[in-house]
C-alpha cells in the first residue's frame, strides 16, 4: 500500500477512566468501570475471557461505535469523544478498521465492490480507488476471487474480504471482534497468520477480542476484563 507507518513505540491511543453501563430490565449493569489503557502504535493486544465480560463493549467504545458514560478517549492527544456524530464517523473512516465475527459484507456485490466502499465513502473516485482495492485483495490472498460475488465465496474467503475492506484505507488501528469465530481450524490458522503478517508489514496496531488462545498467544499483550477493568495476564 502507499504508506507504512514509522511511529512505532509512540502512544497512539489512551483510554482514560472509561465507564460504560447498560440498563437491563431496570437494573444497571456496569460493564466498564473506570478503565484506563495506553495503546502504542504497532502494538498487538488480545482481550480474552468468557462471553459476557464486556469484550465487545470494550472494542465498541475503543472504536467509537459506542460512547462511554464517562471518561476520555485520546487519539494522539486529542479527545475524540468531543466530536459530533459526523466528526466521529469521519474519524473512524480515516483511522480505524473493523473486522467482526459476522463479516457484514454485501452479498449482491463482488469482493472488489465491497472493498471499495470505504474509499468511496472517503470521496475517492471509483477508477482512482479500484487499483488500491484490487491490490489489497491480492495481498490477502484473493487474487483469483476479486470479481466473484460474496455469495460465491467460502467462509474463509469472505472473512479475508472483510479484512481487505478494513485495511484498504491503511488505518492506524485494526479492531477485530472474534475474527475467526465462524471459521474452521485451517481457515482460523490462516487468518491468524494474515493478521500478524499485516501488523508486521504496516506497523498496524491490532486489538482483538477472541476466545482463541492460539491467536491471543501471538499478541504482545494478553488481557482480560475483571470487574470492568483490563488486567494483563501471562
Amino acid at each position: 500500500m502507499d504508506r507504512i507507518k514509522e511511529n512505532g513505540g509512540s502512544r497512539l491511543i489512551r483510554m482514560e477512566n472509561i465507564s460504560k453501563s447498560y440498563l437491563n430490565s431496570g437494573a444497571k449493569i456496569e460493564v466498564l468501570k473506570d478503565l484506563s489503557l495506553d495503546i502504542e502504535a504497532g502494538e498487538t493486544i488480545a482481550v480474552v475471557g468468557e462471553s459476557g465480560i464486556g469484550k465487545s463493549t470494550f472494542l465498541h467504545v475503543l472504536g467509537t461505535l459506542d460512547r462511554p458514560d464517562s471518561g476520555r478517549l485520546l487519539y494522539k492527544g486529542s479527545d475524540v469523544l468531543g466530536f459530533d456524530r459526523a466528526g466521529l464517523a469521519g474519524f473512524r473512516n480515516q483511522t480505524m478498521g473493523f473486522v467482526f465475527q459476522f463479516h457484514y459484507l454485501l452479498a449482491e456485490f463482488t469482493a472488489l465492490e465491497n472493498v471499495m466502499i470505504p474509499g468511496l465513502i472517503r470521496g475517492y473516485g471509483r477508477k482512482q480507488f479500484q487499483e488500491r482495492a484490487e491490490a489489497m485483495l491480492v495481498r490477502v490472498g484473493l487474487k483469483d476471487r476479486i470479481h466473484h460475488l460474496i455469495r460465491q465465496l467460502s467462509g474463509g474467503e469472505q472473512q479475508r474480504v472483510a479484512v481487505a475492506r478494513a485495511l484498504v484505507l491503511n488505518p492506524d488501528i485494526l479492531l477485530a471482534d472474534e475474527p475467526t469465530g465462524n471459521l474452521d481450524k485451517k481457515n482460523s490458522r490462516q487468518m491468524h497468520d494474515l493478521l500478524m503478517a499485516l501488523n508486521e508489514e504496516y506497523n498496524m496496531t491490532l486489538v482483538v477480542a477472541t476466545h482463541s488462545m492460539t491467536l491471543a498467544g501471538r499478541m504482545k499483550k494478553k488481557m482480560t476484563l475483571l470487574d470492568g477493568k483490563l488486567t494483563e495476564i501471562q
